[in-house]
């Protein structure tokens, strides 16, 4: 029977670089490329991916504050990385199909902004009480999901 030692060892063996990871900081994020630069100790890794498949438009990105602390593994079968997990974010990118989380987030203010209600002085319109705070909270959405 085997040791532990000599099981670890083993499946060492097996899993190979596969599962390479690295924890470095973040140096610089290109947020149209989705792209960013890790600083590793001193070493630069380059292009290093926020998504798993380049080009990808549907999904969760998590775009990471500079400064912050990314762990980015191996992309499986290439010498490719991609954050996995920061410990700040600056941003979260939410798209299913055509829809964006900000762009319903949008539409949600925006029409509840444009309520009518019914008084007996008559239909209300141009405001909901409360509006400035509704402008505040569509920019504090904004700056999470902008």
């Amino acid at each position: 029977m085997a040791t532990i030692a000599e099981v670890r060892a083993m499946l060492a063996e097996f899993i190979g670089d596969k599962t390479h990871s690295v924890l470095a900081k973040v140096k610089s994020v290109d947020e149209g490329k989705l792209l960013c630069v890790l600083d590793d100790d001193g070493t630069e890794l380059y292009d290093v991916r926020l998504c798993p498949i380049a080009g990808a438009t549907d999904g969760v990105v998590l775009i990471p504050e500079v400064g912050s602390f990314a762990m980015a593994m191996k992309i499986e079968g290439t010498e490719e990385y991609m954050v996995v997990s920061c410990t700040k974010v600056a941003k979260a990118l939410v798209k299913v199909g055509n829809q964006t989380l900000k762009g319903l987030i949008d539409e949600l203010f925006d029409s509840i902004k444009a309520i009518q209600l019914n008084t007996p002085q008559g239909p209300t319109t141009g405001h909901v009480d409360g509006g400035v705070a509704f402008d505040n909270l569509k920019a504090k959405f904004d700056l999470m999901f902008g």
